[in-house]
Formats: structure tokens, sequence, C-alpha cells
């Protein structure tokens, strides 16, 4: 497997493997299956060996106390973390005033995240699946809480990340860019949603945002049944001609390729429980890039898919 690359994010500054270890998803580091904590800190300090050198994290998964004393344990201080936070309730478009909280709550939240993860500094705090319309609440009211958590150094820079389910354009995520308020961006980018290629990554690149790449496996390239089905939803009635250029590896190993192969992404995340799919995803990611015919032609026919087509269960 080829060595692990590291990449400024950004105008963080900060070097962060190409390659993140992802806590949400499906899997939430195998604890959503079952993982001890034993599980965890094997899978951690298999990332380490690996070279990755970042977690991601969110208070919503429920695995920023896990990863804390994982990385206690293996007397890992140097791993950095970025976590998130949900404000708004369900991921309605009309949600957009915060309820009845307190833009003070947040100040509760990133307590509870340094509580639980045993720090007094998060590296990278992002607020969660932000819909368009609740942009103008999270600059207007929970911004400047942010920067006074900022000041006080609990917290370093501050991202934002999209939700695709909903905000299938990321209409979000291109005004948060623009805006300038945000130093880094999490959206999804896969081979069935391609649309960050367009003003996303171009926002990005001229605002010098860092950019984590989110799902590039999950959903339609679980296994080969799923992808048929997200094909199908597509309207692609030739699933087989994308099989020809899979050409026996995995369905995940080659959209991890796939994604890999986009140079406005700094770091490609991978989600899982398991050492060994860790480390299989890792060396998709770091291995040779695919062909330029297969990635004109995979951009050609897959192109106009999003956020909507990839995810099987989203009606």
């Amino acid at each position: 497997m080829a060595e692990m690359t590291y990449h400024r994010f950004g105008r963080t500054d900060l070097q962060l493997s190409r390659v993140g270890l992802g806590a949400g998803g499906p899997s939430r580091l195998g604890t959503s299956q079952g993982a001890d904590e034993a599980s965890v800190e094997a899978l951690i300090g298999r990332a380490r060996d690996l070279g990755i050198n970042h977690i991601d994290t969110a208070r919503a998964y429920g695995t920023e106390a896990a990863i804390g004393r994982a990385l206690k344990r293996l007397d890992a201080p140097h791993m950095m973390v970025a976590t998130k936070v949900h404000w708004f309730d369900g991921n309605e478009p009309d949600d957009t005033s915060g309820g009845d909280r307190d833009p003070l709550d947040l100040v509760r939240e990133v307590e509870a995240s340094l509580a639980d993860l045993g720090r007094d500094h998060i590296e990278i705090f992002q607020f969660h699946a932000v819909l368009p319309d609740q942009l103008s609440y999270v600059v207007d009211r929970l911004l400047p809480v942010a920067h006074r958590l900022q000041q006080q150094g609990k917290i370093g820079h501050i991202g934002i990340t999209e939700d695709p389910s909903v905000d299938h354009r990321q209409q979000m995520a291109q005004a948060a860019v623009k805006s300038g308020h945000f130093d880094t961006l999490m959206v999804q980018y896969s081979i069935l949603d391609q649309v960050a290629d367009g003003d996303t990554f171009a926002a990005t690149q001229q605002h010098d945002v860092g950019v984590f790449c989110m799902s590039a496996a999950r959903a339609a390239f679980t296994d080969t049944e799923s992808l048929h089905v997200a094909l199908q939803r597509f309207g692609d009635s030739e699933p087989a001609l994308l099989e020809k250029l899979i050409d026996g590896g995995t369905v995940a190993d080659f959209a991890f390729r796939f994604a890999a192969a986009q140079s406005a992404i700094d770091v490609v995340l991978v989600g899982t429980g398991r050492q060994q799919h860790l480390r299989a995803s890792t060396a998709a990611i770091l291995s040779s890039p695919l062909p330029s015919d297969q990635l004109s032609w995979l951009r050609q026919r897959y192109g106009k898919a999003d956020g909507h087509t990839l995810w099987l269960e989203w009606k």
C-alpha cells in the first residue's frame, strides 16, 4: 500500500492526512453493530498506524466519549478531532428558527464535546447538516457564540456540513463558502453525486476552504445489488457497463478511487467499524488514480446525478 500523504487543509493550514476516519454513518466505529470500546480502540489504533491523523465525529453520533477514551489509552494526543453540532430539530426545510433553543446552548454543546473527548480544544468545529434557509440563523445567531468559543481557545477552525438528503443541489454549501464565514466544508461527492464539481468546488478553491468528502462509497456503493437499484433510479439500464470498469474489484474501492481523483477534495472520509475495511479503503484512496478515459466516461454518464440518486432510502 502507498504511504499516507498529507495536505494543507485550506486556509486552516492544518496538515491533514488524505484519509480521515469517520465516526458516523451506519457503522459509527462499529458501535451501532455492538462493538465494544476495545474494538473502537483497536480501530483507531489501526487508523493511527496507517498514518491517519484525524477523526471526524459529531454529538449526534454518540461516539465522542469512546473516541476520547481510546485516544487517551492509545496515548495519541496528536490525532486531531473534528466534531459537529446539529442545531435544528429534524431535517425539515421550514425549520429555520432554531426552535426554543437559546444560542448560548451552543456553549453547553461544545463543553459536552470537550468533556466526552477528554480535551480542552477541538481542532475543527462544524455546524452539522445545515439547510439553505437555516444558514442565516447560523451566521446571525450561532456564529458569534462560536467566535467567542474560538477566542477562548476551546475550538479552532469553524466549518459547516451540508445535508444531501434534502439540499440536492448544494445551495447551502455554495452560499456558506461564498459568505467567507467558514474555514471548512463537508460535502457529499460520489460517482452518483457529482454536483460539487460545479459551483461548490469553484467556490472552495476561490475562498481557500478545506474540503471533507463524505459518502464517497456509502449507500449505493455498499454492494452490487445496492448499486443496481441506484442505477435503475438514475435511469441507467445498462449497469454492466459500470461493472466492466470495476473489473472484479469491489464497488466501494472503485468509488473511493473516483472521489480521490478530485483534486479539490482535501480529505476523503472512511466510515467503518472494521480494521480490514479501513485498510482496504485507505489503500484504494492512496492507489494510482483511475485512468483519465474512465473518469471522463463516469463524469459524462453520471454527471447529472445528485444526492437523491445516491441514497436508496430517501424517496
